[in-house]
């Protein structure tokens, strides 16, 4: 009667951030917070939990935060076979630019 469900899904908030960190791997979790807008500790925790991201060392500016990246779990969970399926999407690379040049606009204001 008490069976363990096996099937969990991740909330909307925990695909953007395995999402980001896919994409722009290695990457830090406040560069994270800065594309989404919001906290993302809780989730990037839970990320880490599951196996879906990793610690992959430090960034080298003041402060060292953490360096985070996809694992093999997030490749074989989501079918993928490596990650370089994401930086070879030219659609993607092009959003890539128009996100950049926005912020850059905006840093400008």
């Amino acid at each position: 009667m008490a069976q363990v469900n096996e099937r969990q899904t991740l909330s909307k908030g925990a695909l953007e951030c395995l999402a980001i960190v896919a994409y722009k791997q290695p990457v830090t979790r406040v560069e994270v917070d800065d594309i989404r807008g919001v906290s993302s500790d809780y989730v990037m925790a839970k990320l880490l939990d599951r196996g879906f991201i990793t610690v992959i060392g430090r960034k080298n500016v003041p402060g060292k935060p953490k360096l985070y990246a996809t694992t093999d779990e997030f490749l074989r969970q989501f079918g993928f076979t490596n990650v370089k399926v994401f930086t070879q999407d030219e659609t993607f690379q092009e959003l890539i630019r128009s996100v950049e040049s926005t912020t850059q606009d905006q840093d400008g204001l």
